[in-house]
């Protein structure tokens, strides 16, 4: 009986993410109430608070759950211990992440695109918790292609750099003005090459060639 209690319990709470995901997504965190959520999801109105403690604790685990959808820190991990060379590493991370955020519409994308256009008070923890272990592990990656130090202070302004173009594809492709910006002169495939060449031309301006 505790055990059916016990998954009763974990699918409404993935119930409750998914329709929360779906509300912030379609219009945001801060006009997105509880009592929609949880009417969203069928259950009752104090579930919520009951399995998350308050909405911003929900919040909290939705962001969690955003980011781990995006690219997981396993997956990245895996990448950096490969021993594939310094390039086709990055290459292979930036692959995973594209394909995350440009080929697989999702609200989680949304999600995210939303927080990082309008950070929540949250946002702080979320990125010292989920984002800080896979940038260092980006950061090592990149010292290796570079022949950098991984303290370097340089490096995190490299990979800011480097990611940026992409970044703000992946903004621009949540916004339905995409087509109209692109769609029509120029595909998906061409934009992310171009993107390519033009992130590591920047790279290669600060890489050591013995190490690439």
């Amino acid at each position: 009986m505790k055990k059916i209690q016990r998954e009763d319990g974990q699918a409404t709470r993935e119930k409750l993410l998914t329709c929360a995901g779906r509300l912030i997504a379609a219009k945001g965190y801060e006009a997105t109430t509880s009592k929609e959520i949880c009417e969203l999801a069928g259950t009752n109105l104090a579930a919520v608070n009951y399995h998350f403690g308050s909405r911003d604790g929900l919040y909290e685990e939705l962001l969690r759950v955003v980011h781990q959808h995006l690219m997981s820190l396993d997956a990245i991990q895996d990448i950096e211990a490969s021993a594939a060379p310094p390039r086709a590493k990055i290459r292979r991370f930036l692959a995973t992440f594209l394909r995350q955020t440009l080929i697989k519409p999702s609200w989680e994308l949304r999600v995210w695109a939303r927080e990082l256009l309008h950070p929540s008070p949250l946002f702080e923890e979320i990125f010292t918790q989920n984002i800080v272990p896979k940038r260092d592990l980006m950061l090592r990656m990149f010292a290796e292609y570079t022949g950098l130090a991984a303290d370097d202070v340089r490096l995190r302004g490299i990979v800011i750099g480097f990611m940026a173009p992409f970044a703000a594809a992946f903004l621009i492709h949540q916004e339905s003005q995409y087509e109209v910006l692109y769609e029509r002169e120029l595909s998906l495939v061409t934009l992310v090459r171009s993107l390519e060449q033009f992130a590591f031309a920047g790279l290669d301006s600060f890489a050591n060639p013995s190490k690439t």
